[in-house]
């Protein structure tokens, strides 16, 4: 299926998710860095915990009122509140004011209503797409995110330095352009029998309950939160320890012209060079192990995965930890 025949709403779902993912790759790293630098890495662990748990908790409530309300009435709140937190957090950190404080509040009610809005996009997706095109509609949004994670991982990494406002003030107005594009050329996706769910909490609460009897399902989300889990605290120590115990060097040097690189950049470089090899080796990968079997891949794999990551809490050589990369990447 070609991109020019999806459904309207579809192409601009995945317009919109290349911005979104793009801002959102480029700025959560930065945030951790920003709060470790504020008040610690212990607080800065905690205050980023609060996050998770609080854009959990949004993502179920998002997913019911989705159902309740319509994909569209649930985008636009999630969207002009993401848009509203944007705009604070670039006035609290602009040249004339800076409020540690006031910036975490804004990033939370950012997180908070992005979250809210995910269950509804998610669940646009699915209803104007067919079983047949789902597939295609899901490879083309997956290489379309990950093109996305990859330069906002580069942009985040080389301007963080001197530019954090500039980078702010670039979501503000993105998140922006986002709520005008949802509220002008999205229409509503969600089946007619949606308008007569039951609202309330107790509704949600025995919609969630049904859902968790399912042994199968629950193991599955289990086993992706343990992983969901490892993969973001690591990431979140990674980016304060390189912010802030990362030596300065020099990356690259042809003849006069030199590449120096702090941590911030070596971080930005890390996440592009990891989006990268998924991208352009994830089908290759896939069909030259496809015959090993899957318990020795499994095994072989987070072997190689935990040798990048020690290489990556532990090295503190841009090229080493570019190579540990690569070894992530092979090993994920």
């Amino acid at each position: 299926m070609r991109f020019s025949e999806l459904h309207r709403n579809l192409k601009l779902r995945i317009g919109v998710g290349f911005f979104q993912r793009f801002f959102d790759i480029m700025l959560v790293p930065l945030m951790v860095i920003h709060f470790s630098r504020l008040y610690g890495a212990a607080t800065a662990g905690l205050m980023t915990l609060v996050v998770a748990v609080a854009t959990v908790g949004c993502n179920l409530v998002g997913g019911h009122l989705s159902d309740v309300y319509g994909r569209r009435r649930v985008l636009m709140a999630g969207e002009i509140g993401v848009f509203l937190s944007y705009v604070g957090l670039a006035l609290v950190n602009s040249p004339l004011v800076q409020s540690g404080p006031a910036t975490y509040a804004l990033y939370l009610s950012a997180a908070c209503m992005a979250a809210l809005a995910l269950p509804a996009n998610e669940a646009m997706i699915v209803d104007v797409s067919t079983p047949e095109s789902r597939t295609a509609v899901y490879t083309i949004n997956y290489w379309v995110i990950n093109v996305a994670f990859m330069l906002g991982s580069l942009v985040g990494g080389f301007f963080y330095g001197g530019y954090f406002f500039h980078l702010l003030t670039a979501a503000a107005i993105a998140t922006g352009g986002i709520f005008v594009v949802t509220f002008l050329a999205l229409t509503e996706t969600a089946p007619p029998e949606a308008a007569r769910n039951p609202r309330g909490v107790r509704p949600a609460l025995r919609g969630y309950l049904a859902v968790t009897r399912d042994r199968v399902f629950l193991r599955l989300v289990l086993a992706a939160l343990l992983v969901w889990s490892v993969e973001v605290q690591i990431s979140s120590y990674l980016a304060v320890r390189l912010g802030s115990d990362f030596p300065e060097q020099q990356l690259l040097s042809l003849g006069s012209w030199q590449v120096t690189v702090d941590g911030v950049n070596v971080l930005g470089i890390l996440r592009a060079t990891n989006t990268l090899l998924v991208v352009a080796c994830g089908l290759w990968v896939g069909k030259l192990l496809g015959r090993l079997d899957d318990r020795l891949r499994l095994v072989a794999g987070v072997v190689i995965f935990t040798a990048g990551y020690m290489a990556w809490a532990l090295g503190d050589n841009a090229w080493l930890m570019i190579a540990a990369a690569v070894v992530v990447t092979l090993g994920s």
